[in-house]
């Protein structure tokens, strides 16, 4: 019995082995023990290694992108409401999910009242100051204070990650989600991992410290296109 069970946790172990989910490239680098997060219609955030990463599906080879669901006419038409929004894709009904936020991010009324004070409030529509202080790519950084937002009270940290985690920044032909370009993480079931994984050259990507909005990253303007994805 017992080599049997043995035997049997072997098999099983084998099993889980060979069918751990690897995501390849078309330049030859191999992801192992991936975990996608999010996939969108222009690529997908994952994590690997304790570690998170994004890639664009024209940078991955046809096995992966018919595996993932790419569809070059979808992608167009997403990155095309992208420059129409100027990367902002924030749900105009929508709010961060409470159900998964871990317990520092997390606020309690009665030790930080909802007051004025320490209260932002945060129309529909209005343009919000991106804070790089409270985004730092080891670990964020919390702040005791609250915003607003369609009548309900969220903790700034966590409503300022989701809101950000829906906009996107171009540069050179190319869209990517702002917490990557500006070299963040990924929250996944409570827990946080920084982007380690195809991360943009520094000359590439955002690394002000200093507060700004959706403007100092430019998007196409007169008859400048992203590279595009149906060739």
């Amino acid at each position: 019995m017992a080599k049997f069970l043995s035997a049997l946790f072997l098999a099983v172990l084998f099993s889980l082995t060979v069918s751990a989910k690897e995501l390849s490239t078309k330049d030859g680098v191999t992801y192992k023990d991936v975990t996608i997060t999010e996939t969108t219609p222009i690529g997908i955030s994952f994590i690997s290694d304790g570690k998170a990463g994004w890639l664009d599906f024209r940078d991955m080879t046809p096995h992966e992108q018919k595996e993932y669901g790419y569809n070059p006419q979808k992608a167009d038409e997403f990155e095309q409401k992208l420059i129409q929004n100027q990367g902002n894709m924030v749900p105009a009904d929508g709010a961060p999910d409470m159900s998964d936020i871990p317990a520092e991010a997390n606020l309690d009324p009665n030790t930080v009242p909802q007051t004025p004070q320490n209260t932002v409030v945060v129309e529909p529509g209005q343009q919000v100051v991106y804070n790089p202080t409270y985004f730092p790519s080891a670990a964020p950084v919390y702040y005791n204070g609250w915003v607003y937002w369609h009548g309900h009270h969220y903790p700034y940290y966590w409503w300022h990650h989701w809101y950000w985690h829906h906009h996107w920044v171009y540069s050179h032909g190319r869209y990517y989600p702002w917490h990557y370009y500006h070299n963040h993480g990924i929250w996944y079931h409570g827990k946080y991992y920084p982007y380690h994984h195809g991360l943009l050259a520094e000359k590439d990507r955002c690394t002000s410290k200093e507060e700004h909005g959706m403007s100092q990253h430019p998007h196409p303007k007169g008859d400048e296109k992203p590279e595009g994805h149906r060739k």
